[in-house]
C-alpha cells in the first residue's frame, strides 16, 4: 500500500492541474410543473399576444376573460372580458363538472397590437348553437404595441358576429378552437352535434358545419367577390354549391380538443376526441397561398370520421366505405383506450414547445388524456409522417404539486413560447390552476427533499450495466426482472408504456406481450429480486431516489401485493425495509425518495457495504392476481457539503484520503466490487475519479 500510495502522491501536480471536482454526465433533461396561479373557476385555455411577455390571458367557461400578471404571478382583479355584460346569451350556468358549453376558445388577431381585434368561441344559452365573434380592446386603434399591452378590458359594444352554428340535438361536442395560420386565416374546429356514433351523420355530411374544420377571412366583411362574408377565395368547396360548403376546409372530425398551431412553422396540430376506441392527433401542413404554395396538398382533407375513428374501420356506417384508398388522412398517433394499462377517455392537445428556456424540448408537441391524467410529448416528422421519442413526463410534473396537475383541459404559450398547463377539475368550487412546465433544476432530480449542497454518488437511468443483479423466490414461477426497453404493445394492458425518463431503458418485470407479471405459489419465498452491487455510504446524510411504476390487480390486506425497497449494511446478510408500494398506480410512474430521517428511523447505519434491493411480489398465483412491476432512474445523493469527507466525520483528513484510495484500488482492479470511488458519478471507476477525488481533497484538508 505504501508504494502504491507514493505513486499516487506523486502525481499530485497533474492532479492539482484538474479543476473542479464533480462533473455531469449526460443526462435526460428532467422537468418539473410550476403553480402559476390557482383558484380558478373552469379554466378551459390559455392564450398570449405576440410582444407582451408580462401576462397571459385566461379563459374560463363561464364566460369570462381573465388576464396573469407573469412578474407576479397574480391574477388582474379587472375582467378582460365578461360575455355576461355584452347581451349575449353564453351558457354560463352548469359549465364544469364535465359540461362542454360555455366559453371555449380565444385568438388574437394577428394585427392586435394596431386594430385590438381578438374573437371568442362561446355556445348560446337560448339554443345550443356555437357563435364567432369579434371584440375590439378598449383604447384600439393603438398607436403603438406598447398601448396594446396596456389595454385591459373589451370594448363591450364592439362585437360582430362573424358565424352562428347551429347544434340542436346535443350539449357535447362542440368543439372549441380557434387559431390563425401563417395565411392570415381563422382556423375554427367544430365538433360533430353530439351523442355517441354521429347519429346525424354531420361529419361526412358537406352541407353542415358540424365536424368540420373551418377557415375564415376576417377581412372579407363582404358578400360581393361571389361568396358571403369571412369566405377565403381559395377556400376548397367555396364553388361546390350550398349556403354552408365555402367555409369548410376539412371535414370528418369528432370533436377537436385541441388544434394547435407550431409558431414556428404554422403547421397545425389537430387532437381530435375519439369514442370507445382510439384517441387521435392529426397533422395539418400550413397552407401558402399563393404561388409555390401547397393548397393542393392540404385542402379538404377527410380525417374519417365516423367512417374511421382513429386508424380503425366503423364498417356499421350506412354509406362509408372505411377501408378505401386515398380518401381519408389518417392520424399520425392514435392511443387506445386501456392499453398498457393506459387509463383513456378524451385526448387534450396540445403545443408544440419553442420556447428557449428548454432547449432540449424545442419541436416536441405535449398533450395528454383527461381521464388517463398522463402528460406525454413526442416529436412529428413531417417528412415521414410518423413521430418518435414519446415520453410519459407524468411524474415530473406531479413531483411538486402531489395530484394537483390533473384533470388537464388545455395547453397554452406565454409571448416567449413557454408552456402551460390548464388544470380544471370537476367540482363545483374554484379549483381549476394554470401551471408551468420548467427545467428541473435541482441538483438531485428528487422530490425537493435534499439540501442544497446534495452531492449525488450513484445515478443510474438503465441505459448502462451497473452491476445489478436478478434473483427470484423458490415459489415464483414467472415474471423476473430484467433491463430493457418498455414493450409497446398496446393490446396488452400492463406492460409499461414507456420509462420515467424516456431515455430508453427501465429495470420491469417480464417486459413481455401476453401479460406474463409475477406469480408465485405461495405466500413465503415469492419475491423477484434486483440487487445492486456493494456501495460506500459512509459520506452520510444519504437520501435514495427512484421513479417506480407498478399495477395491482388486488390491493390491500394484512400481507399485500407490492413493491417493496430494503437496503442492507452489511452486504447482504440483513436486510431492513425502508419503503413499501401496495396501492395500484397503473396511471403512470411515480417519483419516491427515501430521506436520511427515514433512514434514521429504520434504524439504518451507513456503513462501506451498503445494498439497496427491490422486490415485486405475489402472495398468491391466482387467475385475479397480477403484478407488473418497473423502476427506473434510481439515484443516490449525500448531504454532506464536502464530496471528499469520505467517513463523514464533517471534516477532510488523512482518515478520508487512505480511505479513499483503499476503495478506489479495488474497484479500479475489479468492476462491479462496488462504486464508492465513483466520484464523478459516471458509472465507473477510473483515473478520472482519483485525480478529481485528490484535486478536492488538497483544497479541503484541514
Amino acid at each position: 500500500m505504501k508504494f502504491k500510495l507514493a505513486s499516487v502522491l506523486a502525481a499530485v501536480g497533474l492532479a492539482s492541474g484538474i479543476g473542479g471536482f464533480a462533473s455531469q454526465a449526460d443526462a435526460q433533461v428532467m422537468l418539473r410543473s410550476q403553480l402559476v396561479v390557482s383558484g380558478l373557476s373552469f379554466p378551459v385555455g390559455v392564450y398570449s399576444i405576440p410582444g407582451d411577455t408580462n401576462r397571459i390571458f385566461v379563459v374560463q367557461q363561464g364566460g369570462i376573460i381573465r388576464t396573469v400578471d407573469l412578474t407576479t404571478n397574480t391574477v388582474n382583479a379587472t375582467k378582460f372580458l365578461d360575455l355576461s355584460s355584452t347581451g349575449l346569451n353564453v351558457v354560463t350556468t352548469s359549465v364544469g363538472g364535465g359540461s362542454e358549453r360555455g366559453l371555449l376558445g380565444l385568438a388574437f388577431d394577428p394585427n392586435y397590437t394596431t386594430n385590438g381585434y381578438f374573437y371568442v368561441y362561446f355556445t348560446d344559452r337560448t339554443n345550443g348553437s356555437i357563435r364567432i365573434e369579434r371584440f375590439t380592446a378598449t383604447g384600439a386603434p393603438f398607436a403603438n404595441a406598447a398601448a396594446a399591452y396596456a389595454a385591459t378590458t373589451a370594448n363591450t359594444t364592439s362585437r360582430l358576429t362573424m358565424l352562428n352554428i347551429l347544434h340542436p340535438s346535443f350539449a357535447n361536442h362542440n368543439g372549441g378552437s380557434l387559431v390563425f395560420g401563417a395565411d392570415g386565416m381563422l382556423y375554427a374546429g367544430v365538433g360533430d352535434g353530439g351523442s355517441g356514433g354521429d347519429p346525424n351523420e354531420n361529419a361526412q355530411n358537406l352541407d353542415v358545419l358540424l365536424g368540420k374544420i373551418l377557415r375564415l377571412d376576417p377581412s372579407d366583411t363582404s358578400a360581393g367577390d361571389g361568396d358571403a362574408a369571412w369566405v377565403p377565395d381559395d377556400n376548397p368547396f367555396r364553388d361546390a354549391g350550398g349556403v354552408l360548403r365555402p367555409y369548410i376546409w376539412a371535414y370528418g372530425v369528432r370533436n377537436p380538443w385541441r388544434i394547435d398551431k407550431d409558431r414556428l412553422t404554422s403547421d397545425l396540430y389537430i387532437a381530435d376526441v375519439g369514442q370507445d376506441t382510439q384517441e387521435e392527433i392529426n397533422f395539418q401542413p400550413s397552407y401558402v397561398p399563393g404561388p409555390g404554395g401547397n393548397f393542393a396538398q392540404v385542402a379538404g382533407r377527410n380525417y374519417g370520421w365516423d367512417c374511421r375513428e382513429g386508424w380503425l374501420p366503423q364498417t356499421v356506417d350506412v354509406g362509408c366505405d372505411p377501408n378505401a384508398s386515398g380518401v381519408y388522412t389518417d392520424p399520425f398517433q392514435v392511443y387506445t383506450h386501456g392499453a398498457s394499462g393506459d387509463l383513456a377517455c378524451s385526448i387534450t392537445g396540445g403545443v408544440v414547445y419553442r420556447g428557449s428556456a428548454i432547449p432540449e424540448l424545442v419541436g416536441t408537441y405535449f398533450h395528454a388524456d383527461y381521464c388517463g391524467g398522463w402528460v406525454r410529448n413526442l416529436r412529428y416528422n413531417p417528412m415521414t409522417g410518423t413521430f418518435s421519442e414519446l415520453k410519459d413526463i407524468t411524474a415530473q410534473l406531479r413531483r411538486d404539486n402531489a395530484q394537483s396537475v390533473s384533470s388537464i383541459v388545455d395547453f397554452g404559450e406565454d409571448a416567449s413560447g413557454e408552456v402551460y398547463i390548464v388544470s380544471s377539475p370537476a367540482s363545483g368550487s374554484p379549483t381549476g390552476a394554470i401551471f408551468k412546465i420548467v427545467k428541473d433544476t435541482t441538483e438531485c432530480g428528487c422530490p425537493c427533499v435534499l439540501q442544497p449542497a446534495a452531492i449525488p454518488l450513484f445515478i443510474d437511468n438503465a441505459e448502462t450495466d451497473h452491476f445489478w443483479t436478478f434473483s427470484q423466490g423458490s415459489t415464483v414461477t414467472d415474471g423476473g426482472w430484467e433491463r430493457a426497453v418498455p414493450v409497446d404493445d398496446h393490446g396488452i394492458a400492463y406492460d409499461p408504456y414507456t420509462d420515467s425518463d424516456g431515455s430508453g431503458k427501465a429495470f420491469l418485470t417480464d417486459n413481455a406481450a401476453g401479460n406474463s407479471d409475477v406469480d408465485s405459489t405461495s405466500s413465503t419465498d415469492n419475491a423477484v429480486v434486483m440487487t445492486s452491487t456493494r456501495l460506500d455510504w459512509r459520506r452520510g446524510q444519504i437520501t435514495l431516489c427512484y421513479d417506480y411504476y407498478l399495477y395491482l390487480s388486488q390491493t390491500g390486506g394484512t400481507d399485500p401485493d407490492g413493491l417493496f425497497v430494503e437496503v442492507s449494511s452489511d452486504d447482504g446478510a440483513n436486510w431492513t425495509r425502508v419503503a413499501s408500494h401496495t396501492s395500484n398506480n397503473v396511471t403512470g410512474w411515480f417519483r419516491e425518495s427515501v430521506t436520511p430521517a427515514e433512514f434514521q428511523t429504520a434504524g439504518v447505519t451507513f456503513t462501506n457495504q451498503m445494498r439497496v434491493r427491490f422486490l415485486a411480489r405475489d402472495n398468491l398465483s391466482t387467475a385475479a392476481s397480477i403484478v407488473e412491476a418497473g423502476v427506473d432512474n434510481i439515484q443516490i445523493h449525500t448531504g454532506n457539503p464536502i464530496p471528499c469527507d469520505f467517513d463523514g466525520s464533517g471534516a477532510v483528513g488523512v482518515a478520508d484520503l487512505f480511505g479513499f484510495l483503499d476503495t478506489w484500488f479495488t474497484e479500479f482492479a475489479t468492476p462491479g466490487a462496488g462504486l464508492g470511488s465513483d466520484f464523478n458519478y459516471d458509472g465507473g471507476v477510473g483515473v478520472a475519479d482519483l485525480f478529481q477525488y485528490l484535486d478536492c481533497w488538497f483544497a479541503n484538508f484541514n
